[in-house]
C-alpha cells in the first residue's frame, strides 16, 4: 500500500484542507507544534513515514523532510477525527 502525501489527498478525504489538517494533529500532539513532522513515537508506530525531498537552492540541493501517512495512519487519523466530532457533537 503506498504512503499518502499528507497535503491535498489526505485532507480532501477528511473534507478539510492541508493547514486545517496540520492544525488538527498538532493539537491533538501528532505533529510537532511550528512543524510538519510528526513525534517519533508516531512513526515508530507505522502511521507516518519521514522521506527526503531534494529541493535546490542556489547552487545546492537540499533534502527537505517531507511526512508521508501509511494507510495505518490513515486509519489513526480517521479514527481520531471521528472521536473529535464526537466530543464536538457532531455526529
Amino acid at each position: 500500500f503506498p504512503s499518502h502525501d499528507i497535503q491535498q489527498e489526505v485532507a480532501k478525504s477528511f473534507n478539510t484542507g492541508r493547514t486545517r489538517l496540520y492544525n488538527i494533529l498538532r493539537e491533538e500532539s501528532i505533529v510537532m507544534k511550528g512543524s510538519t513532522l510528526p513525534y517519533q513515537r508516531f512513526i515508530d508506530a507505522g502511521y507516518f513515514k519521514v522521506v527526503e525531498r531534494p529541493r535546490a537552492s542556489g547552487d545546492t540541493i537540499q533534502n527537505d523532510p517531507a511526512t508521508r501517512v501509511t494507510a495505518k495512519g490513515f486509519d489513526y487519523i480517521a479514527r481520531m477525527m471521528q472521536k473529535r466530532a464526537e466530543r464536538n457533537g457532531k455526529v
